[in-house]
């Protein structure tokens, strides 16, 4: 009875080989949707470090004046490259209100020592391109949500 269930062919090579070819070539296409989207999350990652080295700021001072918060909104603005824009950049904590940009939380002076600081960063990322990436893979415009929340003791 086994006998008759069993072809008299055995597996050809492409048997085989299939499997693995599909393995590879879907390997291949997750890598290139990664490669696409990797720059949003090394913006996200960037925008963290210049968050940190601000935050390591208000720890020294006990807030950020006006002039630190500028320079902060036109950091995390010039991360935008290539199809990718940081717009509406909106900065909470101990910092001056100088402009509808910047929005407080009553702080406008340093805190004192041993007091929490806060830095808030809300923006968001657009990114505009569109059409096919360099691999072929259909691409379309996204927008994506941006928050930043540090909080430490001020310890100048």
């Amino acid at each position: 009875m086994l006998k008759m269930l069993r072809t008299k062919k055995e597996n050809g090579t492409i048997d085989h080989l299939l499997p693995g070819f599909i393995l590879v070539l879907v390997s291949f296409i997750i890598f290139l949707v990664y490669i696409d989207t990797a720059a949003v999350v090394t913006l996200r990652d960037n925008a963290d470090v210049i968050a940190r080295q601000y935050m390591l700021r208000m720890e020294s001072n006990g807030w950020l004046d006006e002039s630190s918060t500028e320079n902060l909104v036109t950091r995390l603005e010039d991360l935008s490259t290539n199809g990718i824009t940081v717009d509406n950049v909106k900065v909470a904590g101990s910092v001056a209100v100088f402009d509808s940009n910047y929005v407080t939380s009553g702080v406008t002076g340093p805190v004192g020592y041993a007091n929490t600081v806060t830095l808030d960063i809300k923006a968001d990322i657009i990114n505009s391109k569109t059409g096919r990436s360099a691999w072929g893979i259909p691409v379309s415009a996204s927008n994506y949500s941006l928050h930043i929340r540090k909080q430490s003791t001020a310890k100048y």
